[in-house]
């Protein structure tokens, strides 16, 4: 890395000092000087200090459980001071959240977590202590873009550079991605397997299209994540009519294939078993639509190196 980011955690993980070590050790092995005000400062730490740590932070990372905290002096908690701390001064802030029933959630917190969802923040919500552990890890990318980006502008680089560097970001996930979409199109074009009679939908683009929902800011440039979401919208929308119609067989066969990016998918033949029958015309529509969003994305892929390359060359 360019130099050794500073990564300031706001939460309430008390009594968790396994999670909030793991959380350290993760962000650590990346390169990052993690900051746990709760763990590495003491109530008697100055204002000044306090507000310095994390406004000399590149990350700030908030996590939320169902409890608010105690109220300081400002009748708001630690963790909102810090928060709004954050965002008033535009720091790259992500915000993780858990799920739990209404009934769980302290009323200040609701209003706290009412709040963040209408900011416009960067939020994930987490089921457990697990689940906390994989979302940081699945985010880690868009929090080091964060902190590249705002500090190589800070510096004095070379525009045709600065640009080189964002775009070879973006161009090296979004040729994964049209991988992913390739690979699928000689599976159901060269196999012979039916991609309404089996769940090869599913196994390619299911996990693909959580990953990228997640991510809001997995792209430098936003219109490679609208094109590549939009395109994904279709499949989920494929494989939710799907789950609605079929069931996998009981026959036992299945087919192996490797996957760029993801690895070995095994894919299912399946029964349907509506009633109605099969409308076999929606299906075949629905995946008209997501080739030609993807055609759309690749084709902004090829036009942007084009451009790039051109850029660079003069």
């Amino acid at each position: 890395m360019y130099f050794q980011p500073r990564i300031f955690i706001s939460s309430l993980l008390k009594g968790k000092l396994g999670i909030r070590e793991e959380i350290k050790n993760e962000l650590e092995s990346c390169g990052a000087t993690v900051l746990l005000y709760e763990k590495d400062l003491t109530p008697s730490i100055t204002p000044y200090t306090y507000r310095k740590d994390i406004l000399d932070a590149d990350f700030v990372i908030v996590i939320l459980d169902e409890a608010y905290g105690a109220k300081t002096p400002s009748g708001k908690s630690g963790t909102e001071e810090e928060y709004n701390l954050a965002t008033e001064n535009k720091l790259n802030t992500h915000v993780y959240i858990k799920r739990a029933a209404d009934s769980e959630i302290a009323e200040a917190q609701k209003e706290f977590l009412d709040k963040i969802k209408k900011s416009g923040v960067s939020y994930y919500e987490y089921e457990n202590d697990s689940d906390l552990i994989t979302r940081i890890k699945e985010s880690i990318m868009a929090i080091a873009k964060g902190i590249a980006i705002n500090t190589l502008s800070n510096k004095d680089l070379d525009a045709k550079d600065l640009i080189k560097i964002s775009f070879a970001h973006d161009y090296e996930i979004a040729i994964g991605i049209a991988a992913i979409y390739e690979r699928f199109n000689n599976v159901i074009d060269n196999d012979s397997i039916d991609f309404i009679y089996s769940d090869v939908v599913s196994a390619f683009f299911d996990s693909l299209y959580y990953w990228v929902e997640n991510n809001p800011h997995l792209f430098l440039d936003s219109r490679f994540y609208d094109l590549c979401l939009a395109a994904l919208k279709f499949t989920d929308e494929f494989n939710k009519k799907h789950s609605q119609d079929f069931v996998l067989s009981n026959s036992g066969i299945s087919f192996k294939r490797m996957v760029p990016k993801i690895g070995e998918v095994e894919i299912w033949r399946c029964n349907n078993y509506s009633e109605t029958g099969v409308d076999r015309d929606w299906y075949i529509k629905k995946m008209e639509q997501v080739k030609d969003a993807f055609e759309r994305f690749t084709s902004y892929i090829r036009k942007q190196k084009y451009s790039i390359d051109i850029y660079l060359e003069t």
